[in-house]
């Protein structure tokens, strides 16, 4: 028979499971989306020769993008709801995505070389 304690028992391992796999997808996310800046920096400024520093300055000012797009998830949590507000976000990591699957054709490496001259390391 199925009594109040094994009612809270099921319910109490259900917490702690659920709470633990969050937890884990949570600092997950983290983890990966910590090492996005340098890789986006570095294919953004990739054989670009003299070009390169003003690239990375355009990098590095993209930054501020990281300062309002909060705002305008907010913005749009306050006129809607929140689940409607990770929109935002989404729309940001599909650009980068989106970025990352071009980028054999954008780098002018789709050939499968590597972006590099023969007989070069």
């Amino acid at each position: 028979m199925f009594t109040l304690a094994d009612g809270r028992r099921v319910g109490l391992t259900f917490a702690l499971v659920t709470s633990l796999f969050l937890l884990w997808g949570f600092f997950l996310s983290y983890f990966f989306m910590s090492i996005m800046f340098p890789t986006i920096f570095a294919l953004g400024i990739h054989d670009l020769g003299r070009r390169a520093k003003q690239a990375s300055a355009f990098i590095v000012m993209a930054i501020v993008g990281g300062a309002m797009l909060p705002k305008l998830m907010g913005f749009v949590a306050d006129h809607s709801d929140m689940s409607r507000a990770f929109i935002v976000p989404l729309f940001c990591f599909a650009l980068v995505a989106l970025y990352a699957w071009r980028w054999p054709v954008l780098s002018g490496c789709a050939d499968g070389s590597g972006g590099r001259p023969e007989g070069r390391h």
